[in-house]
């Protein structure tokens, strides 16, 4: 089991507080656990992509205290998209402050395959924000939302806080995903020992003043001889946790004010300074007692806390809210009377081994504490309850986190055969089919029978015209339809034929699903669908960022949309398989996904799309997303920005414009012959470096972009608004592409509701001139909807380097706005 732990927040801080702890204490178990497969990332700022850190330096760290926290880092960076579908990504860390938005990473995870996990350590910047910094109520928000949305399993350290968090999703009219309780261990981890602790030190001082990382991660052995002198001065109440407002440290020294310095007694504050606290940390830094009754520390480490611990006469912990309160079942297994505030949490995790006060005035604790130093029998009483208290350990917590982690990995697996000899196409192309079966035949020798889904009126026909070796069976539209209506829509025919044909006996239970114009180019084994005992699937592109055709949306596009929003509302991987070449389908899997989701038939979905992300995410163990390997898709380069670029073709989108005069496969064979094996790797070459060459251009462009932003810091700006009724055009100071280019530049688009209401369609087209304001070629018009926010514009480069001004101009009903801009036509490399 692969899971991904981001570890950037303990990694990068040098103090450990409660999450700091548990993240340390949790991975740490996780490196020796058989069970999983570790990775911990590390967030580079700088770089602005993750890092993978070293597990043997973070154990050497946090376990001996050898090496420093800042060379944990292996250095070799982890991309997002080569996160392995199937793993886990485990947020345990407190790690909303990162610049890694998860808002953004968490879909991105999604997309690929990767299950999410998180542990919600408390919900408190929503339920109670005027406990929490500003900051950290924006950055929570973030954090949560994502993983209310994206989460697939949640984590929690106590049932309040899981109760919490599923009536804030009954709220929001979110579904409750599957969660649990794991509780929190008390023990700490002590195998540093004192030779090392004082080795590190010594080179400490060596480094003259570097900071003392071992101390700050809490792993040294022998107790600061300042605070031994503080606990030893006289009885006293500790406090732990960082000083928040939360926290209550207010009432605890109120409670001393208004008696118990008088009583002789002490007080340990050991904790940080965190938020709005400003005030009473002024009202410590001035306190008459400071030094003498009461004692400060900020940088206590594990080794400290449990000194006293196990030196005080109890522990304080009067907060009004908390995600667990880790101090408490620590002071409770060193045999440490503990007084709590009365909050649920609290009552949870204390149990009958706590007391309880008033969090809002302080007579019920002085009362409490003055029991204990009066009633020596009543102290004793409290400290044989507090002996019965079983601990929880640390790898209880751990086992419980695992545990819940393989109940994400689905346990069944898929009975994937070894011989695969049939394929499916649907076709009411006769012309088409017809000269795409040869290639079939010749280069992919393991199909021996085809079962073609077809109208009625080409059966005939076509066992007229078909004389190869296949032995086709014929599945018509009635024999599918069975009376019901056939889809006008090209994407919706296909599709519900498809999910109908899924219920044939004549189809066989994994078989090659293609289409009438996907040519192999290449001989072609079942390794290439059935590799290391796993289907692979081919993919071209995210659904979550398809554009389409901008303002003219076609059915592809539609049905592209529609299967992005299938895989959205179930929080399935996007991936498009739409790669036009021919797949291996598991009709199995494909029958249960219908099962599970009735009426998916008639949405128009894309049953490549539908089908492997339905099968990556219930079957990751059985699936590898491989990027496609298809020549001609798209057909040409103005298309659209290739997201993904295929590093060999094995097939072909065969589009008969591709071999007309002056086009990229002039002269070439459309039809099969012996020869065409040669051709084919002919072809593939010049396909490749045009591919290379628009990569080139695309990189080209990328540059300049980066300039523009280190120079103005904003995007090139391409917009269409409209203010007082008046239409402008904003465009960029300079603009730079590569000669005899195709470039998609990306408007935005404001128009009033009266403008959309008035006209639904607007056009943008573009021209340039030279330095001579000759008028060079005007560009096709790309037409757009009045209510789109976005407009992607192709725009080709002109074939010769130099200086020109590019004009864009906008129709909007028979008004016509323009504007230009200079631009730099670059030499292609």
């Amino acid at each position: 089991m692969k899971v991904y732990i981001d570890v950037s927040n303990l990694t990068d801080i040098l103090f450990l507080s409660g999450i700091q702890r548990v993240v340390r204490e949790v991975v740490l178990r996780m490196i020796r656990d058989e069970r999983v497969d570790l990775v911990l990332l590390f967030y580079n700022r700088r770089k602005s992509c993750y890092e993978i850190v070293d597990n043997a330096r973070f154990e050497n760290f946090y376990l001996h205290g050898i090496g420093k926290q800042n060379e944990m880092n292996s250095h070799v960076e982890l991309q997002i998209d080569e996160m392995e579908a199937g793993s886990i990504f485990f947020d345990i860390d407190g790690i909303w402050h990162s610049p890694m938005r998860r808002s953004y990473l968490l879909p991105k995870l999604k997309a690929l395959g990767v299950r999410v996990a998180v542990y919600i350590y408390d919900i408190i910047p929503v339920t109670h924000p005027q406990f929490s910094h500003q900051n950290t109520v924006f950055y929570f928000m973030n954090y949560l939302g994502a993983h209310l949305k994206y989460a697939d399993y949640i984590m929690v350290s106590a049932k309040s806080t899981l109760d919490e968090v599923y009536a804030l999703m009954d709220q929001l009219d979110l579904p409750r995903k599957p969660g649990c309780v794991t509780w929190l261990g008390s023990d700490y981890t002590h195998t540093i020992d004192a030779k090392t602790a004082n080795e590190v030190r010594a080179q400490e001082i060596k480094e003259q003043g570097a900071i003392d990382e071992t101390k700050a991660a809490g792993m040294t052995t022998t107790v600061n001889p300042e605070i031994e002198a503080a606990a030893l001065s006289g009885p006293f109440v500790l406090m732990v946790g960082t000083i928040e407002p939360r926290k209550n440290h207010r009432l605890i020294l109120d409670a001393f004010d208004q008696g118990l310095f008088a009583d002789d007694v002490h007080l340990i504050f050991a904790g940080r300074v965190g938020w709005n606290v400003e005030e009473f940390k002024k009202r410590i830094d001035s306190h008459k007692e400071l030094g003498k009754k009461l004692f400060y520390i900020d940088n206590a480490t594990d080794v400290d806390i449990e000194f006293l611990y196990e030196k005080a006469l109890c522990l304080a912990f009067p907060s009004y809210i908390e995600g667990f309160g880790l101090p408490i079942i620590e002071a409770i297994e060193h045999g440490t009377p503990v007084i709590a505030g009365d909050c649920k949490v609290s009552r949870e995790v204390g149990r009958e081994f706590c007391e309880y006060c008033n969090q809002d005035t302080p007579e019920e604790f002085i009362s409490i504490v003055r029991k204990y130093l009066t009633d020596e029998s009543a102290l004793q009483a409290r400290r044989e309850v507090v002996k019965s208290y079983v601990p929880f350990t640390w790898d209880e917590t751990e086992n419980r986190i695992v545990e819940a982690l393989q109940t994400m990995i689905p346990q069944k697996r898929l009975a994937i055969p070894k011989q695969v000899n049939q394929m499916v196409i649907l076709s009411a192309r006769m012309e088409d089919l017809l000269p795409t079966l040869p290639f079939v035949e010749n280069f992919m020798p393991f199909i021996t029978e085809l079962v073609l889904c077809c109208p009625d009126n080409m059966v005939e026909p076509m066992k007229e015209a078909y004389t190869g070796r296949l032995a086709i069976t014929y599945v018509t539209d009635s024999m599918l339809l069975q009376g019901r209506e056939l889809p006008k829509d090209h994407s919706h025919r296909n599709y519900f034929l498809r999910c109908l044909a899924m219920q044939r006996e004549e189809i066989h239970d994994v078989f090659i699903m293609s289409d009438d114009d996907y040519r192999p180019l290449l001989p072609i084994d079942l390794s290439v669908f059935i590799k290391d005992g796993r289907y692979q699937g081919y993919y071209c592109y995210d659904l979550e960022e398809w554009k389409g055709t901008q303002g003219s949306y076609t059915s592809f596009d539609y049905c592209m949309l529609a299967t992005a929003q299938f895989a959205r509302d179930h929080q399935y991987p996007s991936k498009m398989y739409a790669s036009h070449m021919p797949q291996i389908i598991d009709k199995r899997v494909f029958q249960e996904m219908l099962k599970k989701h009735p009426g998916i038939e008639e949405t128009g979905a894309d049953e490549w799309g539908t089908y492997f992300n339905y099968l990556q995410y219930h079957y990751p163990m059985d699936m590898d997303a491989c990027p496609f390997v298809t020549l001609g898709w798209p057909g040409a380069a103005t298309d659209w920005d290739m997201q993904v670029i295929p590093k060999n073709y094995l097939f072909e989108n065969y589009y008969q414009i591709l071999y007309e005069d002056g086009r990229i496969f002039d002269g070439f064979s459309k039809e099969y012959h012996e020869g065409i094996l040669r051709e084919n790797i002919e072809k593939i070459t010049r396909y490749h470096n045009r591919a290379e060459e628009h990569e080139k251009d695309r990189a080209m462009y990328r540059a300049y972009q980066q300039m523009y932003r280190r120079e103005y810091q904003e995007e090139p700006p391409y917009t269409i608004c409209e203010a007082e009724e008046q239409i402008y055009i904003t465009l960029p100071e300079w603009v730079a592409m590569a000669q005899d280019s195709c470039t998609r530049i990306m408007f935005r688009v404001h128009l009033s509701e009266e403008t959309k209401a008035k006209y639904q369609e607007f056009k943008i087209a573009y021209f340039y001139t030279t330095p001579e304001e000759e008028i060079l070629n005007t560009e096709l018009t790309t037409l757009a909807d009045t209510k789109e926010e976005w407009v992607e514009v192709p725009v080709r480069g002109i074939h010769i380097p130099g200086e020109y001004r590019i004009h864009f101009y906008v129709y909007i009903g028979e008004e016509r706005y323009e504007e230009e801009a200079p631009i730099t036509m670059l030499c292609r490399k």
